[in-house]
């Protein structure tokens, strides 16, 4: 089984925007593409009626590129069920102390730090400089 992915409204706002000057946002705005292109069907894709909203509204032109990025992504319902299963499974994952301290060490054990996305943003810039 694939792992599961909630897309919000950021993915389709990148891929479908005009290039961006700003180099952060270009560095983001290529990561986004190269994951759409390349890595997305690894995935189950996942949506939510606010993302579809929020994806329909602004400039038609520009919405309307968005939601052609998002045509056949299933939408997620959001029910009372669905959100007591929810809590139901944070729950009990709070409730297994090995699991808990497990995913707290995972966490912890991350590297968030600035250094590692820098050298990834470099590399990403490399690349959008020498397509240009």
């Amino acid at each position: 089984m694939k792992p599961k992915v909630y897309l919000e409204t950021t993915i389709p706002s990148y891929l479908t925007s005009r290039p961006s000057r700003d180099l952060l946002v270009a560095a983001h705005q290529q990561l986004t593409s190269d994951w759409w292109n390349d890595h997305r069907d690894r995935f189950s894709l996942f949506i939510s009626e606010r993302v579809l909203r929020e994806a329909a509204s602004g400039d038609a032109s520009a919405a309307a590129r968005r939601l052609a990025e998002l045509a056949g992504v299933p939408q997620l319902e959001f029910t009372p069920e669905a959100l007591d299963g929810a809590i139901d499974r944070a729950l009990a994952r709070a409730a297994d102390e090995r699991a808990w301290h497990a995913m707290m060490r995972r966490a912890m054990e991350s590297d968030f730090g600035w250094e590692r996305a820098a050298k990834s943003y470099g590399q990403v810039y490399a690349q959008a400089a020498a397509r240009r």
